[in-house]
């Protein structure tokens, strides 16, 4: 009753004082700026007191149930809301959720995040399970420094990897995978593993193809000494290194069979460039030979490779990036289970003090790669602003002497001593014996049938008998 009260009062002066309407209404003459004024201020007096007597009526409500206990229907809509809160999952309704999203789409979201992790693919993402490799932001022409693996299996995922920030990301689609019947998904999975087949023949074409071109541009190529102008500027010696037409230096990546895969070609400027469709993954070029059970050192390019050759006599193998690494000491490690092996990577200590600041590729890759086969990580130190990287770097502000003081502490705990160091004659004799191995191969590439001989001569005689005077 005090609540029917209450509304009708409140009800009544809402409507109860609208002078301006009702005149409005009737017809009647506009009001001058005074009596306007105060029927708007009327107004909100009215409105004021309305509000006051509507808070009033729903405290009157509160204590009228509080008095009276819940209603039937509060009462049943409670039980309602307890036994579904009682239902097991499996038994509640099940709710709209996100929708499963088709292969193009989880392709878009996965090449998104490509781009995010500063990969640069060619074209769609290659969603198959396999490993690919493709450039990164900042990459040089020719250079792979990025990686992924992608599946669009159930909930699409894949890994990416960045080995020129040392980022790794994991990723998954926002959905699942749009369903597929049983027949479907057997059509699907042959056409994915006849693509994988494809690809991984065309590849296998491709690196032998290659190896091919590789082994000819190597056979042709004379050798380099110090003075070539990359060499020079480093302070190394050329520990058999080739030099092409082009004055560029050829360095040999070879697997751990000896197998020829692909050249490395340096500028005199320092521009490098690996040969199109060529082998990378564990393939290196060794300074020294190996003997079974002696040491071997892993670093990154060959100008470091050098320099630590140089310095400690060791066999030192020389795997172009840092991403490569772990490949090779795999590699040395199935040939050789007692070696002890050393990475000497690259400290990049300038990529933690950038805004934002990225990983130490060197020292996180070759961290990776030793616990993976029980090795021993040598990096070289430089002082905050300095900027030098790698054990190149350092033995030109330290000497090579300070690089064999530093390699020697680090093998001494594992009883290992240094050899003496080659001398630069040593270094030479390299070359010297790659000139011959070159000359052995010349002459077979060059062989000629007797028939072939005798045209040649004959060809020569005419040319000999030529008369003198200006050709016509």
């Amino acid at each position: 009753e005090a609540e029917r009260s209450y509304t009708g009062t409140l009800r009544s002066m809402a409507t109860a004082f609208q002078p301006g309407q009702q005149r409005q209404a009737e017809g009647g003459p506009a009001p001058d700026l005074r009596a306007a004024s105060t029927e708007r201020r009327a107004e909100r007096d009215v409105a004021a007191a309305a509000g006051t007597v509507e808070r009033a009526a729903i405290q009157a409500t509160d204590a009228t149930r509080l008095l009276s206990g819940p209603k039937a229907q509060d009462t049943r809509t409670a039980i309602q809301a307890a036994r579904r809160s009682m239902r097991v999952a499996s038994q509640r309704p099940k709710r709209e959720g996100a929708q499963p999203m088709t292969s193009t789409q989880a392709q878009a979201e996965f090449a998104d995040a490509l781009h995010r992790a500063g990969l640069r693919p060619r074209g769609a993402p290659v969603m198959d399970g396999q490993r690919h490799r493709v450039p990164v932001e900042g990459d040089k022409r020719g250079r792979m420094s990025g990686s992924y693996v992608g599946h669009l299996d159930g909930l699409p995922a894949g890994s990416i990897q960045n080995f020129k920030t040392g980022e790794t990301v994991t990723w998954r689609a926002s959905s699942a995978y749009q369903g597929m019947s049983p027949e479907d998904r057997t059509r699907e999975r042959a056409r994915i593993e006849a693509d994988q087949a494809a690809r991984a023949s065309a590849r296998r074409q491709g690196e032998a193809a290659a190896s091919t071109r590789a082994q000819a541009t190597w056979n042709t190529a004379r050798p380099a000494s110090a003075s070539h102008p990359y060499l020079a500027a480093k302070g190394v010696e050329a520990h058999g290194l080739r030099v092409d037409r082009r004055g560029n230096l050829v360095v040999p990546m070879r697997d751990a069979d000896g197998q020829l895969w692909g050249v490395q070609t340096i500028r005199a400027d320092g521009g490098k460039l690996y040969a199109k469709g060529a082998r990378r993954a564990g393939t290196f070029a060794l300074l020294g030979e190996m003997q079974p059970g002696q040491p071997v050192i892993i670093m990154e390019g060959f100008a470091t490779a050098a320099t630590m050759r140089e310095a400690t006599g060791l066999p030192v193998a020389a795997a172009f990036d840092a991403g490569n690494l772990a490949d090779v000491a795999r590699a040395l490690r199935v040939g050789d289970p007692a070696r002890l092996i050393v990475l000497a990577g690259d400290n990049d200590h300038g990529l933690p003090r950038r805004d934002p600041p990225l990983p130490n590729v060197g020292d996180v890759k070759a961290h990776a790669a030793a616990a993976e086969v029980g090795g021993v990580v040598l990096l070289p130190s430089f002082p905050p602003g300095s900027s030098g990287t790698d054990w190149n770097d350092f033995s030109a502000q330290h000497g090579t002497a300070a690089v064999r003081t530093l390699a020697a502490a680090a093998l001494a705990p594992h009883g290992v001593a240094l050899p003496l160091a080659p001398t630069p004659q040593a270094a030479r004799q390299g070359v010297q014996q790659a000139d011959r191995d070159a000359a052995r191969q010349r002459p077979q590439q060059r062989a000629q049938t007797p028939s072939q001989d005798s045209a040649t001569e004959a060809q020569r005689r005419t040319q000999g008998m030529r008369p003198r005077g200006p050709r016509m």
